[in-house]
């Protein structure tokens, strides 16, 4: 038996199997979802703006012409992700606080740069 009638043979099985545990319990055919490849790209997508990748870029990797293709299609974001977010800007803004309190932050000048 060759490797692609051993991998038709099990294929096969699989489905012969699949189909019986369908028609026993159909109440799992209504409760899984159709997942194909595809829902990669949304998963990728959505991971990357969580993790704070510019949405310019992540059009770019996408390969869309538009932005808002890549962000109201494929970026799925909710209230939690708005929350944290709201959470970090809050937090950046008590260390910029903290840091003037403490005379870190100097004002920047002209002087401080030089033309080449």
């Amino acid at each position: 038996m060759t490797l692609s009638q051993e991998t038709l043979l099990m294929k096969s099985k699989w489905r012969a199997s699949l189909g019986l545990f369908m028609t026993i319990i159909p109440i799992f055919k209504l409760q899984i979802p159709v997942l194909s490849p595809h829902i990669c790209r949304h998963t990728y997508c959505t991971n990357m703006a969580r993790a704070g990748m510019s949405p310019k870029t992540l059009q770019y990797l996408m390969g869309h012409s538009d932005i808002s293709i890549t962000m109201n299609v494929y970026t799925h974001l909710g209230l939690n992700d708005a929350k944290e977010e709201m959470i970090r800007v809050e937090e950046l803004n008590r260390a910029r606080n903290e840091m003037k309190k403490e005379g870190k932050i100097k004002p920047v000048s002209q002087k401080m740069f030089r033309v080449v």
